[in-house]
C-alpha cells in the first residue's frame, strides 16, 4: 500500500485510542455528524488527509485516485464523523463522474448525502445525484425547493442554471436562483 496512508494511519489509530479513553470517561470528543468543519484532533487530521487526497487526486488517473479514496473509505475508523464519511463518498462519486459512470457516481453522491443531509455541499451534491442518472428535471425542483429552504447555498445555486440548460421549457433560471447569491461568483 501506500506508505503515506500507512504513517496517517498509524497516527489515526493512536488518536482514536486517545478518543475511547475520552469516550470512556463520558467526555466525547467526536463531533456531531453535520455542520462546519471538525473541530476534533481525530476529525482535524482526517480533514486534512482528505484535502490532500482530493488536490492530489485532480492530476491523477481517475481510476487510481478512486481506488485511493475506496482505501481511505475502508480505513476510516469507527468514530469518524458524519461529515468526515460525506467528504470520502462525495470524493468516491466525483471520481466516478471523471470515469463518466453516471450511475455509480450517483450512488455515491446519495450515500455521501445521507451522512451529512444539512451540509450545504451534500445538499448540492444530491442534486448533482439526480442529474447525472437523468432525472434533470428531479434535479432543478430538488435545488429550487432547497434554495428556497436555505437561499445562501452558492454551490447548488450554481448547479440551477446548468440544469435548465437541459430543460428547454425554463426560460429564466436565474429567477428561482435566490436573490442574494445571484451575483456571486459561484453563480454569476
Amino acid at each position: 500500500g501506500n506508505p503515506e496512508i500507512a504513517a496517517q494511519l498509524a497516527t489515526l489509530t493512536a488518536m482514536v485510542a486517545d478518543i475511547r479513553v475520552g469516550a470512556t470517561s463520558g467526555v466525547s470528543n467526536v463531533a456531531p455528524s453535520d455542520g462546519p468543519p471538525s473541530s476534533d484532533p481525530l476529525g482535524k487530521l482526517l480533514d486534512a488527509q482528505i484535502d490532500r487526497l482530493r488536490d492530489r487526486a485532480h492530476g491523477m488517473d481517475p481510476a487510481e485516485a478512486l481506488q485511493e479514496f475506496l482505501d481511505l473509505l475502508g480505513q476510516l475508523p469507527p468514530e469518524a464523523s458524519g461529515t468526515i464519511r460525506f467528504r470520502v463518498k462525495a470524493n468516491i462519486g466525483h471520481r466516478y463522474l471523471a470515469l463518466d459512470d453516471g450511475e455509480n457516481a450517483s450512488r455515491w453522491l446519495r450515500e455521501a448525502f445521507d451522512e451529512a443531509p444539512f451540509d450545504q455541499r451534500a445538499v448540492a451534491n444530491h442534486a448533482l445525484a439526480y442529474f447525472v442518472r437523468g432525472e434533470v428535471r428531479s434535479a432543478y425542483d430538488y435545488a429550487v425547493e432547497e434554495l428556497r429552504r436555505d437561499p445562501t447555498n452558492r454551490i447548488l445555486g450554481s448547479h440551477l442554471p446548468q440544469f435548465a440548460v437541459r430543460l428547454p421549457e425554463i426560460e429564466r433560471p436565474m429567477e428561482d436562483v435566490p436573490e442574494g447569491i445571484r451575483g456571486c461568483e459561484e453563480v454569476a
